[in-house]
């Protein structure tokens, strides 16, 4: 016979799976019907060569999230996210704080998440949520990296592509750290490995950071 925590669990991930269903909070939209609307969009200093633009209503989609502060509901729940081509995938989410202690007590406003792929199970994200909309960086073996952020001020509308699609541009601290690496000859492994670990960093705290701007 199942326990009632079995049988609690089958319950929430039932509800879970209705709520995603329930409501398209993620439709496709392109730069004609936003300039039609005479939307501000955010200015970017490089623009990815293929991308997608998809219409979210944020206030729905942040009720598709688990709430911490909320004893009633599940810490974890099912949500969907757009891949590259604006097709949408089932992800399993918990609320996963990143920011060191005196700075979650800064920026109470922002909350972050960790996901995993369900459709592509290979997948994972990362979800950051503030003031200032959705910023997302999906994990794929097959894919790469995929990004999700604000494409219009009104945090209505979000442009997803590939980091593949985005013309690589060195700014001065990674060239900094390169010239570095050279002047102490390091071997090419090393280099290699500390290179891949600072663009990595420097992602998250893009991704982190992206979502403080708009407080300070």
């Amino acid at each position: 016979m199942l326990k009632k925590s079995t049988l609690s669990f089958f319950f929430i991930l039932f509800l879970s799976i209705a709520s995603v269903y329930s409501q398209e909070l993620w439709t496709k939209t392109d730069k004609s019907v936003i300039a039609q609307q005479k939307k501000e969009i955010f200015n970017t200093d490089t623009t990815p060569k293929q991308y997608v633009l998809m219409s979210l209503d944020l206030d729905g989609f942040k009720q598709t999230l688990p709430n911490s502060q909320s004893k009633s509901t599940s810490s974890s729940k099912i949500i969907q996210l757009p891949n590259a081509n604006g097709r949408l995938e089932k992800f399993l989410v918990k609320e996963t704080s990143y920011l060191a202690p005196d700075l979650a007590k800064k920026f109470p406003m922002i909350t972050s998440f960790s996901a995993q792929g369900i459709d592509t199970p290979s997948s994972s994200a990362k979800i950051s949520i503030g003031k200032d909309g959705v910023h997302a960086m999906i994990f794929s073996e097959n894919e790469g990296t995929l990004y999700i952020n604000p494409y219009t001020k009104d945090y209505q509308e979000y442009i997803i592509y590939k980091k593949s699609s985005v013309p690589i541009v060195k700014d001065e601290f990674l060239c900094m750290v390169e010239d570095t690496l050279r002047e102490k000859n390091s071997s090419p492994n090393q280099k290699k490995m500390l290179m891949m670990v600072i663009y990595e960093l420097t992602e998250w705290l893009w991704l982190v950071l992206g979502s403080m701007h708009s407080f300070t």
